[in-house]
């Protein structure tokens, strides 16, 4: 009888549970790699308890279309060792995909649609938790080192906290327009409201523009099926407006969009561009020059951060500091891959659209949309723990969007 209970307590699904909540915040150097190793032992054994199941799945990922593109635009990633000549800066980028490998065939093979579902509820919910922290901070109740109420991120940068945030409001919404247990909608409408005013108290612009843009797009999806209910209506419109009032007020946003808006309506690429949304433009020039060289294969991927900085010495061209990256990931992959690895990453999403449009059209809009938009203004893959984040919320998308995969065991 104690072992029973042992086995239903200690279980694998569990687990994975547990690391689907943990993995937004994976702070510490050696956490993700402890748990993932633990995750890859558990599977191994999980493969040797259920081996029709897991047949069935592996299968099943050789007819994933959006599952195939990753994969290859991964492995074609990886060969870019051949013709890059930076190896260390090469295993440096490697090294931010590399948890990539692990982490799409272990979840895709493990869960079913019912499963994967429930792991997006709960990053939804974890999301929330990472708002609540950066809240408290904001209204000056909980202090954490390198945040402050005028950024309150909380664990990493204000660009990865802002997509933690966007993802967050738009998840644990859908949940609670689909929780028929009252105590559960208010659970996620209460964290939905927190993680929605956390986009607007941090940073991110990025992740705010997102959040609206999709908002638009959520909107325009669903005109049909919203309910016009007036009292409704104006009661969330006027909450709505008298939050962001305030939070926009007291933040300087409206001050900030505005100067974006002037530094964009005299941007000059020759002279006028020392600007932060100048130099951004600047860099997206830089890029396409760059890629104009190697335009099918790209320079590989440990070659852009030299080539980049010794086109801005070559040219006197004046960013403030010597950046890193080139503040878009399309950009990036653009300059590293090509063509040919930039279209297999997008004809990831563009597949996977397809498999969900017509069950989680929505599902696919609010959660992988707002990526795509952050994506456009910085190149947040290169960095723990969003990177991991990402592929992890992909490969549940494509769990619920395969029509092969069983919705229970």
């Amino acid at each position: 009888m104690k072992y029973e209970f042992l086995r239903k307590i200690i279980n694998y699904r569990y687990f994975i549970y547990l690391y689907t909540f943990l993995l937004p915040f994976t702070y510490f150097g050696s956490q993700m790699g402890l748990l993932t190793g633990i995750l890859i032992f558990w599977w191994i054994l999980d493969i040797k308890n259920n081996k029709k199941f897991y047949q069935k799945k592996l299968y099943s990922i050789t007819t994933s279309k959006p599952i195939i593109f990753m994969i290859t635009f991964l492995i074609f990633a990886t060969l870019s060792y051949f013709w890059s000549s930076n190896k260390e800066e090469f295993f440096s980028t490697l090294n931010s995909q590399k948890y990539f490998f692990y982490l799409l065939p272990i979840i895709y093979t493990s869960l079913t649609k019912r499963e994967a579902l429930k792991n997006l509820k709960i990053l939804g919910i974890s999301f929330g938790v990472y708002g609540f922290f950066s809240l408290l901070i904001y209204l000056g109740l909980f202090s954490w080192d390198g945040s402050t109420q005028e950024n309150p991120k909380f664990l990493f940068r204000y660009m990865i906290a802002g997509a933690y945030l966007v993802l967050g409001t738009y998840l644990l919404y859908y949940f609670a327009m689909l929780e028929k247990n009252i105590t559960y909608r208010i659970f996620y409408i209460i964290f939905c409201l927190i993680t929605f005013i956390g986009v607007f108290i941090n940073n991110g612009r990025a992740a705010q523009v997102a959040f609206i843009i999709t908002l638009i797009f959520f909107i325009i999806i669903n005109s049909k099926k919203i309910k016009l209910n007036l009292k409704i209506i104006l009661i969330l419109a006027t909450a709505f407006f008298i939050v962001i009032n305030i939070i926009l007020n007291k933040n300087m946003l409206v001050i900030r969009y505005e100067k974006a808006f002037n530094q964009i309506k005299t941007f000059d690429l020759d002279t006028n561009y020392y600007s932060s949304t100048g130099q951004r433009l600047k860099m997206y020039y830089i890029s396409l020059e760059l890629w104009k060289n190697e335009p099918f294969l790209g320079v590989g991927g440990g070659d852009l951060k030299d080539l980049f900085h010794k086109y801005v010495i070559d040219n006197n061209i004046k960013l403030g500091w010597m950046y890193n990256t080139v503040h878009s990931i399309y950009s990036e992959y653009l300059v590293k891959y090509g063509i040919i690895g930039l279209f297999l990453f997008l004809f990831s999403f563009i597949s996977l659209f397809i498999e969900l449009k017509d069950t989680n059209k929505g599902l696919y809009v609010i959660s992988i949309l707002p990526l795509l938009i952050i994506f456009l203004f910085d190149s947040i893959l290169l960095y723990k723990p969003f990177n991991n984040v990402f592929i992890y919320t992909f490969t549940l998308l494509c769990i619920l969007g395969d029509k092969k995969i069983l919705k229970k065991r």
